[in-house]
């Protein structure tokens, strides 16, 4: 029998139910029980049906939903964001970060388990076209065998030769059918028709950090920057090699670390809006009091997933913050 549990097995995502579609399901669920009983038998299939077009009608209408977004998760101290495109023509996850459990030896999948994969089911996601990773710290990587073993990805994007070669080996075991690309300055990745231009790294900087993948691309009428956790020296390469970036969105660099964000760097590129993935009272003193003031003074409007909880931007430039019910209810 369990044998044939598992031939047969098959799951249907439908993500979040609207609040009509609710109250209709349950509208159907009681006539058909109540027609079942009384021994009306078509009237009862007919509720029956009324209960399977609720359900099939929440699972279709990300595929009408004209607005794009992207979100950037709630996940502590790390990186993890998703983009969904309009009409659910594709999902793509910039770095996904985890933790270790507490004796820091081994991994652990609560974020994946309580935060990403629940986020992707509540979004009704059950397929994700590329998988971008900006370098292999296990802040921004810590969840990707999960989300291997859980879920369809075609492709797993990582800076050139400087990402660990053993990561790609593991990764590889757990899904045998996501295809790698290497994405290095210069190159467009079109993922769904959709670009992502990277602009770094060039070359070899003997360090993580300064070899994270930083990428630009346009969302509806606003243009992002993904910085990975570079510092100084690469935003200075970038400030030199694309004077004239335009950016309305900064994903600001290593969770708002004072080695990064630099003030030439933000005069330059002059974002509207800075994004900080950061974990609450954490030890490294994220974000750094300095990068604080530089931002402020340039009049760059702040969201800290830290304070705010889960950041939605959608591309008509809708904002949204959703705090963990816990720190709500703390507020109230």
């Amino acid at each position: 029998m369990r044998l044939f549990d598992e031939a047969i097995s098959w799951s249907w995502t439908i993500g979040q139910i609207p609040n009509p579609l609710i109250i209709g399901y349950y509208i159907c669920l009681l006539l058909f029980l109540l027609y079942f009983e009384q021994g009306k038998q078509i009237r009862a299939f007919s509720y029956g049906l009324g209960l399977a077009v609720c359900l099939v009608l929440a699972s279709i209408l990300p595929y009408l939903n004209p607005y794009g977004s992207i979100t950037t998760l709630d996940i502590g101290q790390g990186d993890a964001i998703v983009i969904e495109y309009p009409y659910r023509r594709g999902v793509v996850i910039i770095d996904a970060g985890g933790k270790l459990k507490k004796h820091f030896t081994e991994p652990s999948s609560d974020v994946y388990d309580q935060i990403i994969d629940a986020f992707l089911r509540y979004r009704g996601i059950s397929a994700v076209d590329a998988m971008i990773l900006s370098h292999a710290d296990h802040d921004h990587i810590g969840s990707v065998p999960y989300i291997l073993d859980d879920y369809q990805v075609d492709y797993l994007i990582t800076s050139p030769p400087y990402f660990d070669p053993k990561l790609l080996k593991q990764y590889r075991e757990k899904n045998k059918h996501f295809q790698h690309i290497e994405g290095e300055e210069g190159n467009k990745l079109r993922i769904k028709d959709h670009i992502f231009h990277v602009l770094h790294p060039s070359l070899d900087n003997g360090d993580k950090n300064e070899n994270s993948l930083v990428l630009f691309s346009k969302f509806g009428e606003f243009n992002w920057l993904f910085t990975g956790d570079i510092g100084e020296k690469s935003e200075q390469y970038l400030a030199s090699n694309y004077p004239s970036l335009p950016v309305d969105v900064l994903k600001v660099a290593h969770h708002g670390s004072h080695t990064s964000s630099s003030i030439p760097f933000i005069e330059q590129i002059q974002p509207e809006v800075g994004i900080i993935s950061v974990g609450r009272n954490n030890g490294y003193g994220h974000p750094h009091p300095k990068v604080l003031r530089t931002l402020k003074r340039r009049k760059v409007r702040v969201f800290r997933t830290d304070r705010m909880g889960a950041i939605t931007f959608q591309y008509d430039g809708t904002i949204s913050t959703f705090l963990p019910y816990d720190n709500v209810k703390s507020k109230r």
